[in-house]
């Protein structure tokens, strides 16, 4: 599918582009007076405006643990983390089913 551009009629003759060059100028002072007001800002929109950052993230590699698990007990999560007898349910095919359509 072919999108047809707008085809903008190009200024003849010095005069005319001043004329757009001065309508331009017109535009963006009228822009600047009104976002740039000078008046007083709110305090919550200054700092809002300051605090709005990307936050840069770091990845490292973790060489203390070397992938083997924390000797602290708090850090460590057992495998498999249900016991054996949590396993086994005994849940029927159709609360299965309903679980399933449940996510």
């Amino acid at each position: 599918m072919i999108v047809s551009r707008r085809h903008e009629k190009r200024p003849r003759g010095p005069s005319e582009l001043k004329s757009i060059l001065e309508r331009r100028e017109a535009i963006l002072n009228k822009w600047r007076d009104e976002v740039c007001s000078g008046g007083e800002l709110p305090e919550v929109e200054i700092i809002s405006l300051l605090e709005e950052q990307i936050p840069r993230y770091r990845l490292r590699a973790d060489t203390l643990t070397e992938f083997q698990g924390y000797e602290n007990a708090d850090w460590f999560i057992p495998s498999p983390a249900l016991k054996t007898e949590d396993v086994d349910l005994k849940l029927s095919p159709e609360q299965i089913r309903e679980t399933l359509n449940y996510f």
